[in-house]
């Protein structure tokens, strides 16, 4: 099949769909990327399907430091589209106050340019993430707590920064 045929047939079918006014069940149009699936450990399909039935990020709060790549707007959208909740410095240090035993749990998001921001969280035993944290667990709609944390062997609080 030629590409202008295809073109074509997209164009009455969209048509069509348009004057009938009625959705098209998309579950026949996903997307397949094997190679890639393959290359990273998941399936789109049984993620689409884990993502109908439960938002990875529900009940989940993160702190995101500035410079994180993809940036904290783009983050923050995909940790929403997962039900998950962002909060802000003030909010995430006012919670590291309260002894760990007794605080509402959170996590931390960063990169190694925003270390001296975590020194205060690592102190405080907040487990601090890459961005691969968020972005793998929306690819496989499964959040992994024991990979993909950051600053964990090669913390040291820098001696002018008054670490301990």
């Amino acid at each position: 099949i030629n590409a202008e045929y295809g073109k074509q047939w997209y164009q009455r079918r969209v048509r069509g769909v348009a004057i009938r006014k009625m959705l098209i069940d998309e579950s026949s149009f996903i997307l397949e990327d094997k190679e890639n699936e393959q290359a990273l450990g998941f399936c789109i399909r049984d993620s689409l399907i884990k993502a109908r039935q439960n938002k990875v990020f529900k009940d989940v709060e993160l702190f995101l430091t500035p410079h994180i790549q993809p940036g904290p707007r783009d983050m923050k959208t995909i940790i929403e589209c997962g039900m998950g909740s962002v909060i802000t410095e003030d909010q995430a240090l006012g919670r590291v106050q309260v002894p760990a035993d007794r605080r509402k749990p959170f996590y931390v998001v960063s990169c190694s340019s925003d270390q001296m921001i975590c020194q205060q969280f690592y102190q405080k035993e907040v487990q601090i993430y890459t961005s691969e944290f968020v972005l793998s667990g929306a690819l496989t709609q499964q959040i992994d707590f024991d990979s993909n944390k950051l600053f964990v062997q090669d913390y040291r609080p820098d001696e002018n920064s008054g670490g301990s």
